[in-house]
């Protein structure tokens, strides 16, 4: 069992690495650096992965933001403009409140990025930057963990790059990130 569990991971990530636009990445890399601001829109395991995305990027010094609430997600939807960017997670591509959340941004001028696994969904008609990912799964098996390693992957790619724009700056706000949480623990 472990064997195959640990077989199938590294195949999700290797067809992961085989769907990747390195084009497309390096685009989202260089809109997340210059954006004002940063909201991840995403849903039920695709939201998990939003909230780790922002934790992500808060402790390398980077704002962003991601709710669950799906009104407090369209407040924010609709407050995004210009030099913002509305990042959306979902596996089929085709969650309704992730993409109205995406479509509302873009109306008000926000650039979109979404990570998918389907490059024919109705959220790469809406995104401006389309990162695809591996890790497939069926409606009814929703959560799948090879899904959520796969956009883990990609958001790991992400901080990365952008770490790797400024360096010492990403030197400074870990340690200073690691120290604010250092201090809450006994």
């Amino acid at each position: 069992m472990i064997q195959t569990v640990y077989e199938a991971m590294v195949n999700i990530l290797n067809s992961s690495v085989g769907l990747l636009d390195r084009e497309q990445l390096e685009l989202a890399v260089d809109v997340l650096d210059q954006a004002g601001y940063i909201q991840f829109f995403g849903v039920g395991s695709s939201g998990i992965t939003a909230l780790e995305a922002k934790n992500r990027l808060l402790r390398i010094g980077r704002r962003a933001e991601a709710v669950a609430d799906s009104h407090i997600q369209a407040m924010m939807a609709v407050t995004m403009g210009p030099g913002d960017v509305a990042f959306g997670i979902s596996v089929s591509g085709s969650t309704l409140d992730t993409n109205d959340m995406l479509h509302k941004a873009k109306q008000n001028g926000a650039t979109i990025v979404a990570i998918t696994n389907y490059a024919k969904s109705p959220i790469t008609s809406i995104a401006d930057i389309v990162l695809l990912t591996a890790g497939k799964e069926a409606p009814l098996e929703g959560g799948s963990i090879g899904a959520k390693i796969s956009q883990l992957f990609i958001i790991d790619l992400i901080c990365e790059g952008l770490a790797r724009k400024n360096l010492d700056r990403t030197k400074q706000m870990k340690e200073k990130t690691a120290r604010a949480v250092i201090e809450r623990s006994y």
